[in-house]
């Protein structure tokens, strides 16, 4: 793969998997190519192949529904609350597991840390350090992204009917 980049990879939910897998999109594909290579009759294999895609990104385009997810415009705050969520899965490996594990209200407990800019060392849930309060906003994001932590492993005990 000299001078080639690496595919970006992408997020897709379940649901996306399970639409890539239907038989009737692969139909559609197949339709799309083969128009696609009709109407490049005469070209060379690079133009062909390059409409081709054209095509196959119009059908993808055409199934998609748009998610209620926030924009930057709509609620920036929204926005920042769902990246520092992903970092701590991502990079801290705050996943469902290790969230899990936190039986005994220390994710509240850490939210309310956060969002109370009184708090002191003295209230930090754990024994072991404790972080320092910076910027306000920052502050009140973390605060969010744990009680979103804590709103997600509810609802998976829910769901497995113990909550």
């Amino acid at each position: 793969m000299t001078g080639q980049t690496q595919p970006a990879l992408w997020r897709v939910p379940p649901e996306t998997r399970t639409a890539l897998e239907s038989p009737e999109l692969l139909v559609d594909l197949a339709a799309a190519i083969e128009s696609a290579d009709a109407a490049a009759a005469g070209e060379s294999r690079w133009s062909r192949a390059v409409a081709a895609a054209g095509r196959v990104r119009d059908v993808l385009r055409a199934r998609m529904v748009p998610e209620a997810a926030p924009r930057s415009c709509q609620s920036p705050a929204l926005l920042r609350v769902a990246e520092e969520r992903l970092r701590q899965i991502e990079r801290k490996r705050y996943d469902a597991v290790h969230d899990d594990q936190r039986t005994s209200g220390q994710l509240w407990q850490m939210a309310c840390w956060w969002a109370d800019p009184e708090s002191t060392w003295l209230d930090w849930p754990y024994v072991d350090g404790y972080p320092e309060h910076g910027d306000r906003v920052a502050d009140l994001v973390r605060a969010a992204a744990l009680l979103t932590a804590e709103a997600d492993r509810m609802l998976r005990l829910r769901a497995q009917g113990l909550a």
